[in-house]
């Protein structure tokens, strides 16, 4: 299986943080929003679906950020990375 370039794991871990950030305020969202109209379990149960969910999300962007981190560093020896545009270029 191919290593997806350091560019595309970057956009993975700014998708993950920006679904994360929604799952966050759709959970502030249906707290507020839903007070009043439903039974504080049902409320309980969607909200903390939300937020389990943006968990998951941050740990996923943090986990790839640690890939992306370990990939820049093996470019790093190779010769000279940026991690802006995820090409490696060697100096000789």
């Amino acid at each position: 299986m191919n290593d997806p370039s350091l560019d595309t794991i970057r956009k993975r871990i700014l998708l993950f943080y920006f679904a994360g950030g929604v799952n966050l305020f759709m959970a502030v969202y249906v707290m507020s929003a839903g007070a009043g109209s439903v039974a504080s379990s049902t409320l309980l149960t969607i909200a903390l679906l939300f937020i389990v969910f943006a968990i998951l999300n941050f740990y996923l962007a943090r986990k790839l950020r640690t890939r992306w981190s370990r990939l820049v560093r093996q470019g790093q020896g190779q010769g000279q990375a940026k991690p802006e545009t995820g090409q490696v270029t060697t100096d000789k």
